[in-house]
């Protein structure tokens, strides 16, 4: 891989200029609600099911959420900042 081929840098975390209405942010570990999305399910079943065929639409600010959390990841990598090491971290995952 070259230098080149190295994606764009997040200047600004995604969403960053979004109203908290437009933003689920952090994305819940789990979620009853329906549509919800959530860490350990993502996107539910239910939302990839048109909502005419009992289905239901999915949570823009869900999206938003869960981009805002990988773009603030990658941020705080691309600008040299690492998290410090947590053996609970290490261990849950």
């Amino acid at each position: 891989m070259k230098k080149t081929d190295f994606s764009p840098q997040f200047p600004t975390v995604w969403g960053a200029g979004a109203d908290s209405t437009h933003l689920q942010y952090p994305i819940p570990g789990t979620s009853n609600a329906l549509g919800r999305a959530s860490l350990n399910l993502g996107f539910p079943p239910a939302t990839f099911v048109a909502p005419e065929a009992g289905g239901s639409f999915m949570f823009g600010e869900d999206m938003n959420g869960a981009l805002r959390m990988l773009a603030t990841a990658a941020q705080n990598y691309e600008s040299g900042v690492f998290p410090p090491f947590s053996a609970a971290f290490a261990q849950a995952v």
